[in-house]
């Protein structure tokens, strides 16, 4: 073998060392890597791509480490961690960037063509010819960067004159020749025998002296074990837990009944574009966000794809957040959202995930503290008033949430009620039971006027009575008793669960059915507590008008009332868990219906006829002392009605009494409600599209959550740990490892054996649904590692 030599006579190297190894920069940009006195690797400097052929090399062979490397390379430990995943997964093809081209192409080859051959034309005169020729928009900025070749550059030739990536990429030798190689990329040597500390062979030449050579001889039969190596099928991800919810999200099939509600609506998304992902795997992305709990569309960035891609099938491809938010404005419309949502209802019915039979009204209210001029809305939290988004839901007796509508407090809250009513009751006389709709509210839409419109929609109602008389313990005769099992060969017998009152009240004209009762363990708790009273309805709806329907007892009616803490607990939930208040989009759209406020004139008019009514009550009052007084009581009324006092009175009361009937007539004639004058910008309002949209998607979450909640119970008996066990299993990851004819997902284990056997039994249960995964067909099975 001929003598190496290393310097030349007019170059200075430079020479990096760490304890392992030694980095020698010689000329032609030309770094050699030393280890013991052996040449382990060489690469050009200036070739990214033989630079991190490099780095990995050095990774896999185990002749430095992360941060002997890092130090060498210049980058970051992670950095080298990304190139060395990268290649693992990929083979040396992962260590090459490919970009992609744009996806939606204005420029075409022919307007290519005729802007780099358009000579003596302005920019503006060739945006117009492009119109008129080929049809296509462009600005004149677009134009010049075209021209000058900042944009739309023909794709650089990654792999010519490369023989070394061509070699591992078609896996042919590369051919010995006596010549050396001088374009080669990336120079591999032959590591000859270990590399020992106690060799004490000198270097060639001695590294003081003699130049380094320009390039070192390829071996490429010498490269070191699963350098190059077949792509592995198992994928390490801590999102593995996701899995559990597939089954339950196959079947409720948000997206194909997405698709079902955009054919309903003539609407259509092409999901087929070159380098889109698909509206199923968008929507499968939003929900796995929820599902583990990202705070915003935003923190999906730090994803690893190889990690989440495998919960979407498409391994190391995941949608970007620009993805994410672009399929938001394509494929969100009112419309289409309303139609999905009821759809998902149906299937919510069809799998018995929910009961229509009952269900919850009530509102949820989201602070905006952004800059649109909302109205303002009461919060009973902060207890003042403040810009708010309200969201309406309709739960059902066991506190699923079933729809729900979004908009600020310019909508009246009990129109948005009524609407979602007469929504339940078309999906209610879709089953074809002759019973009535049962819905149950809170006291802030406690209104007669509200109560005779239920009435004529045939919608048994309750709700708690708002200013009630105080009813005392002893108006409870009548008593509700609840049956408890027996309990270790006790036999105990029936027991009071209610103390309660039941009569007909009227309230403005308007007859309802009144119950003031008081539970027992509240008693016990609570000597001095007093009764709660509800109103219904009920005593209108009998078997012979609905012969599906079993008139509700006194105890049914109040336990149907009192569950509505159940709908406050998911509100609960949801906010903390799957960041109910979060808002996907500011946008900002100008108001179809022009904002309106309070007639002040209303106002003013209300102020005076109280306070008139207040003087003709001290009026009265003065009159009956007058009447009353002990001097006068011998006196006949007619003699004492005549006294000049009591005249005056009269006389004051009834003027202002025609004053109050004045001033009534005249608010009759005002309109309660008028326009906001915006004399600076028109009125805007959010665009709550995606807000919705991204709710409903929480519900089918839930919805699933619980449909696997349902499946756990059956491995795990005490419930006070069920959700949070569950969570913990989820969040635990594991492997997921994908073979011709099934996917296995191996759990990741909790400490306490309890939890463990738990974990094995919910495997067992999910393998027993079978399930396959739509886009592979391969049966899904689970087991604990």
């Amino acid at each position: 073998m001929d003598q190496l030599t290393f310097f030349g006579e007019g170059f200075v190297s430079t020479i990096d060392q760490v304890p392992n190894l030694v980095a020698v920069s010689g000329e032609k940009k030309t770094v050699v890597y030393w280890k013991s006195h052996f040449a382990i690797v060489a690469y050009k400097n200036d070739d990214a791509v033989s630079k991190r052929m490099a780095a990995v090399f050095l990774i896999q062979s185990k002749v430095g480490n992360y941060e002997e490397v890092a130090i060498l390379m210049g980058w970051s430990v992670s950095t080298i961690h990304n190139f060395t995943r990268s290649y693992r997964a990929n083979g040396p093809i992962g260590l090459i960037k490919q970009k992609t081209g744009p996806q939606h192409t204005k420029v075409t080859p022919e307007i290519l063509q005729f802007i780099h051959n358009a000579k003596k034309i302005s920019y503006n005169k060739m945006v117009r010819l492009i119109k008129e020729t080929y049809g296509v928009s462009l600005s004149p900025d677009m134009v010049s960067y075209v021209k000058r070749g900042k944009a739309y550059k023909e794709q650089m030739n990654l792999f010519s004159d490369d023989y070394f990536l061509e070699s591992m990429l078609t896996g042919e030798m590369i051919p010995k020749t006596k010549e050396p190689l001088k374009e080669s990329n990336a120079l591999m040597t032959e590591t000859p025998g270990p590399l020992t500390e106690d060799d004490q062979r000198p270097l060639p030449g001695g590294l003081e002296h003699e130049s380094l050579m320009e390039t070192l001889p390829i071996v490429p039969t010498s490269l070191p074990i699963n350098l190059i190596h077949e792509e592995k099928t198992e994928v390490e991800s801590n999102y593995a837990g996701g899995f559990l919810l597939l089954p339950f999200l196959q079947k409720i099939d948000p997206a194909g009944l997405f698709r079902q509600a955009q054919e309903e609506n003539s609407e259509h998304v092409n999901s087929s574009e070159p380098h889109a992902y698909g509206m199923k795997n968008w929507m499968m992305t939003l929900i796995f966000l929820l599902w583990f709990q990202f705070s915003s569309i935003e923190q999906f960035k730090f994803v690893q794809p190889r990690e989440f891609g495998v919960l979407l099938g498409s391994r190391n491809r995941t949608p970007s957040v620009k993805t994410l938010r672009r399929y938001f404005k394509e494929c969100v419309d009112e419309r289409v959202t309303e139609n999905w949502m009821l759809q998902l209802v149906r299937r919510y019915v069809q799998l018995d995930v929910i009961e229509l039979g009952t269900l919850y009204f009530d509102g949820h209210k989201i602070p905006y503290y952004g800059h649109v001029d909302l109205p303002k809305g009461y919060t009973s939290s902060r207890r003042f008033p403040m810009k708010v988004l309200e969201q309406v839901f309709a739960n059902d007796q066991k506190g699923r949430p079933v729809f729900l509508r979004v908009h600020d407090t310019s909508l009246s809250f009990r129109d948005t009620v009524l609407e979602m009513i007469k929504d339940a009751l078309q999906l209610w006389n879709e089953n074809g039971k002759r019973s009535p709709l049962v819905v149950a509210f809170d006291r802030e839409l406690y209104d007669t006027k509200f109560f005779s419109v239920l009435d004529e929609l045939g919608v048994l109602y309750i709700t708690w009575r708002k200013w009630d008389t105080p009813v005392v313990l002893a108006d409870l005769t009548d008593l509700v008793y609840h049956q408890f099992p027996d309990t270790e060969g006790i036999q105990e017998g029936p027991t009071v669960q209610y103390h309660y009152w039941c009569r007909n009240i009227t309230v403005q004209g308007y007859d309802v059915e009144a119950i003031s009762f008081l539970a027992t363990e509240k008693l016990k708790k609570d000597q001095d507590r007093n009764p709660s009273t509800l109103v219904t309805n009920s005593w209108r709806f009998t078997k012979e008008d609905y012969p599906d329907f079993n008139p509700l007892s006194t105890g049914e009616i109040i336990d149907t009332l009192c569950h509505r803490w159940r709908q406050e607990n998911y509100f609960r939930y949801a906010k903390h868990e799957q960041r109910l208040d979060y808002i996907p989009s500011y946008e900002t759209a100008e108001r179809e219906v022009p904002l309106t406020k309070a007639n002040p004139l209303r106002k003013a008019l209300k102020k005076e006829i109280k306070k008139i009514q207040n003087e003709v009550d001290k009026l009265n009052q003065k009159i009956a002392q007058r009447l009353t007084a002990r001097k006068k009581k011998d006196k006949p009324l007619e003699e004492i009605l005549q006294q000049k006092s009591i005249q005056i009175l009269m006389t004051k009361k009834e003027e202002r009494t025609a004053k109050s009937t004045e001033l009534t007539n005249k608010l009759s004639a005002i309109t309660e409600r008028i326009a906001v004058q915006e004399d600076r910008e028109p009125s805007l309002e959010l665009t709550l599209n995606s807000k919705q949209f991204l709710d409903v998607l929480r519900i089918v979450l839930y919805n699933a959550e619980q449909m696997l909640k349902d499946v756990f119970s059956r491995c795990y008996n005490d419930p006070r740990d069920l959700h949070a066990l569950l969570r913990a299993i989820s969040d635990q990851g594991g492997t997921v490892e994908e073979q011709k004819d099934v996917v296995i997902v191996r759990l990741k284990a909790l400490h306490i054996p309890a939890y463990r056997k738990a974990t094995e039994k919910l495997c067992i249960e999910m393998n027993a649904m079978e399930t396959k995964i739509e886009k592979t067909g391969k049966r899904l099975f689970f087991s604990v590692k």
